[in-house]
Parts: C-alpha cells; structure tokens; sequence
C-alpha cells in the first residue's frame, strides 16, 4: 500500500538528497522499470555525490552550492529492487525525479531501477522477485489513485497497457528507451531486459474484480501476522479430505509471493504448502472458504 505522502510501506525508506527532484509534484501516471546496468553500491555513490559544475545555467541560482550538479551526479529514481527483489524507495511517488530524460515522463512517471543488466550481461532478463517487486509497485500505484485520484485512475490506471508504436503517448508502462517521444535522448535502457517481465506485469493490473477482492481478503489475513517471518497455521477447506478440511504452515515469505504466483510467474520460488494453498482456493470461487488462523 502507498501511503498519503506517497511512501510504500513494504520497501525499505531510503530517502534521497531533496534537491534531485523538479519543483513540479509528480502526477504518477505512468510507470518506467530501468535496467541499472550495475549494481546498487554504484548507484548510490551516484545519487548521494555532490560533485557540481561550478557553473549555473539556470540563472545563478545555485552558484552558492557550487553550480549545477555534474552528469554524473545529476540523477535520481523513486526506487530501487535488487537482484533478489529487495525494494528500496528513495522518493515518494509524489516527487518528480530526474530519471527519465525530460520532462514530461519525469513530471508524470514514477521509474524503478532494477540491479544487473551489467556490462557484458546487458540482456539479463529480469529476476522472479524483480517482477515480482514491479507487479507488487504497479498495483499499489493502480490502486491508491483508485482510492485516492479517481480521475487518474479513470483515465490511465483502470485497464493499464503499453504503447501501441513509438507515437503513442496515452499508456501507462513505458521503458526508458520509449521516452524518445517526449524529447528524451535515445538509449538502449533497458535493454529487453522486460522482455519476459512485461506480459506479466499488464495481465496482474488488468485482473478481474473477483481476483482484486481475493488479494484483498488474503491481506487482511496476513496483516493479523508479526514481522517475525514465523510461519503460521491455517486451516483451509478440502474435499478430498475426510473431515473436509486440512491445516498447512504458511510463511509471510509465501504470502509475498502470492502476487507473483497468481501473475503467472512460473519460476518463482515457492514452498509446496502454499502451492496447495493456491489450488484450494482455486477450487471455490470466493476466498471467503479460507478460515483464519
């Protein structure tokens, strides 16, 4: 979930400098993965530099800091997912970073980083808990202006999709590569990287209301769980058992993973409990036959 000052709360708050951003609030409208063609001890020695030009184009204004920043240390994202799909979150969705090559996808855009893609490895396909992670963003983002920007949500969240050719400018998930539309210089990023990871990330924001309604019911089971990553009992409903029930241990790890499960991403990595879990549910059309721990 995001929250009123447009913080995740299940990444890891890593605030950036304050003054890497426009002045412009961000509107988050559209979303931009970003291959970080590295990994992230590099990226943050680039965002927090405060190497400057010692000149100012902008009027003077920031001669007193020692002018503009220089390229190198000119750049900021809203986050940031690891190899693993570990998320970090250096601005709110509100903030309009310097990410995306110009303006407009800058104003509107939220983008997230995610680790390899490194020199020689340009191409490597996103990790399960990379896609993982962009689903889990997406849909957090889909669903706070479904809460909160009705508008927005109308009019770019309630069927999400990719640009139909290089002209379109009214989707929602673009690649930085794509931001040429707006006037962004060209580059390669992010390298096909997305090429497995894009069908899945559409498919979860284009779900059924029935399946929006299951995420939710299986949230407010999870939520009752400490942060002790212990599993939990449940108990859930089964024919095939004697008593029509049966118990399995579930994780807050499984739990996790339940978005990627249910968006068809088939190789992540999940325990044979939950798999069962999954097909119970599976076999009822309301999440309502799960009973509580």
């Amino acid at each position: 979930m995001i929250d009123d000052q447009g913080w995740f709360d299940w990444a890891i708050k890593i605030p950036g400098p304050p003054d890497k951003v426009y002045s412009q609030p961000c509107t988050s409208e559209i979303y931009l993965p970003h291959s970080a063609v590295g990994w992230y001890p590099g990226w943050k020695d680039r965002l927090f530099s405060t190497d400057r030009t010692g000149l100012c184009v902008h009027g003077g204004v920031h001669l007193l800091q020692g002018g503009d920043y220089t390229p190198y240390a000119a750049a900021s994202v809203t986050g940031w997912f690891t190899i693993e799909g570990t998320p970090f979150q250096h601005y709110s969705i509100f903030k309009s970073c310097w990410a995306n090559g110009s303006w407009k996808p800058n104003t509107t855009g939220n983008a997230f980083e995610n680790a390899g893609g490194a020199p020689g490895n340009f191409m490597q396909p996103l990790t399960p808990g990379q896609v993982a992670g962009n689903i889990r963003a997406t849909l957090d983002i889909q669903d706070y202006h479904k809460r909160k920007n009705p508008i927005i949500y109308d009019a770019q969240w309630a069927n999400p999709g990719r640009p139909r050719d290089h002209l379109d400018e009214l989707a929602q998930l673009y690649e930085h590569n794509e931001c040429t539309r707006w006037g962004s210089n060209s580059t390669a990023c992010p390298s096909e990287r997305l090429r497995y990871a894009w069908p899945k990330i559409v498919a979860a924001l284009n779900k059924a209301e029935e399946d929006v309604a299951a995420d939710e019911r299986l949230d407010q089971i999870f939520m009752k769980m400490d942060g002790s990553g212990d599993p939990v009992m449940f108990t859930v409903l089964d024919g095939n058992e004697p008593t029509g029930r049966k118990s399995i241990s579930l994780s807050r790890l499984d739990f996790i993973n339940y978005r990627a499960m249910n968006c068809m991403v088939e190789d992540v990595a999940v325990s044979t409990e939950w798999k069962d879990f999954i097909q119970s549910l599976t076999h009822t059309e309301k999440h309502g036959h799960v009973i509580e721990p």
